[in-house]
């Protein structure tokens, strides 16, 4: 998605590029450095939904607990 943005899209032109989505998955990101995607050393640049937002959250799939994915999830707010 990020690199056809970036080759296609809103993002034609542009040296670098960032990309947020959002959807039933939960919430990513993409870098696109000089017309290539940035992966980082551990293949996860970027991937955001497991930054923690919130320590005393709900429990995530990752082992974490309070990750941007569980805390934004639109079916959570249908427990609270």
């Amino acid at each position: 998605t990020a690199l056809a943005e970036h080759r296609h899209g809103a993002g034609r032109g542009a040296q670098h590029l960032l990309c947020v989505a959002t959807g039933h998955r939960g919430v990513g990101g993409a870098l696109v450095l000089d017309g290539r995607l940035h992966s980082g050393s551990s293949g996860l640049a970027l991937e955001v939904g497991h930054l923690t937002v919130n320590p005393e959250g709900r429990p995530c799939h990752c082992g974490g607990r309070g990750c941007l994915d569980v805390e934004t999830d639109p079916l959570a707010f249908l427990t609270t």
